[in-house]
């Protein structure tokens, strides 16, 4: 019996191992699950575009905790659902693999996300001894993919880099991988029309520009950081923190600030939220992702407007993000010139005016 148990497992983690994890073998897509569309007779064709931000709003803002320290972890869920608002914790596997239950239990907490940020947390920038160690960022970029996939139970398409930077194999690694966006350490500001994954370039999909909690300035801490988001908001950009600890002892832990410093912030960018889309990191990969790649399409029937989002090759049961349509509708009805319609890629959305 003890010999069958031995070969089960051994077929089992050459499944995973060859199958799952490795470029040779990379899962098979899911077939798009479109909802049909034909166009009805005597409709009439709206014009529409896709809102450049989520609720048609002026700039985005995420927060992405590095790490997945256990007792940071705690105390920004706790701020997260205080103030409403998502935060996103990049996790390695050796902090986050120690405390399954918690990060179990977060899949249901509608305000934290986790995040891939490597299995050990090993630098991996050119140079590195890691960086011409195939199997070695392997471990470090597909294993951890896997592991998080299992607890989240849902894909995982963004990557936070250990001290803010990749080499080019790794960059391969994450691109073979399926990830879409990775956040760097280059500093600065996103914007929204975002470039093709050339690492080299920061601000594009695979070198997503941050803003650094403790960086240094002229300014007081909390006069620098509001102004990080008002300039995402007067310019229209995508501003990402980057975070690490939060503990009342500063002493502790790395770049640490304290649950009051974390609070005042968060009070801000509550006061903000009308302008701005705060958002998980994977909320604004999907969305910017959809808008980049599908077609919206919108018509007007028996006083109805009928909206449609092609998707072209997204794969549905990845981009399940609402785009945000802004329908014009002046020439079909004065009293409401235009529109806003919430449609998942994929779909149909019928709305009664």
């Amino acid at each position: 019996m003890g010999k069958i148990k031995n070969l089960i497992k051994k077929v089992y983690f050459f499944l995973v191992q060859y199958v799952y994890l490795f470029p040779g073998g990379k899962r098979r897509k899911k077939k798009p699950c479109l909802e049909p569309f034909i166009v009805p007779d005597g409709a009439v064709e709206l014009n529409v575009r896709i809102a450049p931000v989520y609720k048609n709003k002026c700039g985005i803002v995420t927060i992405i905790s590095d790490d997945g320290v256990y007792k940071t972890a705690k105390a920004l869920k706790a701020l997260a659902n205080k103030f409403s608002l998502p935060i996103t914790v990049a996790g390695t596997v050796k902090n986050v693999a120690p405390h399954m239950k918690f990060w179990k239990e977060l899949n249901d907490d509608p305000y934290i996300e986790l995040v891939n940020h490597s299995y050990n947390h090993i630098r991996m920038e050119e140079g590195t001894h890691i960086s011409s160690d195939m199997t070695a960022l392997k471990h470090e970029i597909y294993h951890s993919q896997v592991f998080f996939e299992k607890i989240t139970k849902r894909k995982t398409i963004a990557y936070v880099c250990p001290e803010n930077q990749m080499c080019r194999l790794g960059y391969q690694v994450l691109k073979e991988s399926g990830y879409l966006g990775v956040a760097q350490g280059s500093r600065g500001y996103n914007d929204l029309e975002i470039l093709s994954d050339t690492a080299n370039n920061p601000g594009s999909w695979f070198n997503l520009k941050r803003m650094g909690i403790c960086d240094k300035s002229e300014q007081s801490p909390n006069v620098m950081r509001q102004s990080w988001v008002d300039k995402a908001r007067e310019n229209n950009k995508w501003l990402i923190e980057m975070w690490h600890n939060v503990s009342d002892d500063i002493t502790k832990g790395y770049q640490t600030i304290t649950t009051a410093e974390a609070s005042e912030h968060l009070a801000y960018l509550k006061s903000c939220e009308n302008d701005l889309w705060i958002a998980k990191f994977t909320e604004v990969i999907k969305y910017l992702a959809e808008r980049q790649s599908c077609v919206a399409k919108a018509y007007w029937l028996d006083g109805h407007v009928i909206c449609y989002v092609d998707p072209k090759n997204l794969e549905l049961d990845i981009f399940t993000q609402d785009l945000s349509l802004l329908v014009d509708l002046s020439n079909v009805n004065n009293k409401c010139p235009e529109k806003m319609i919430e449609v998942k890629p994929g779909q149909i959305q019928r709305v009664k005016l």
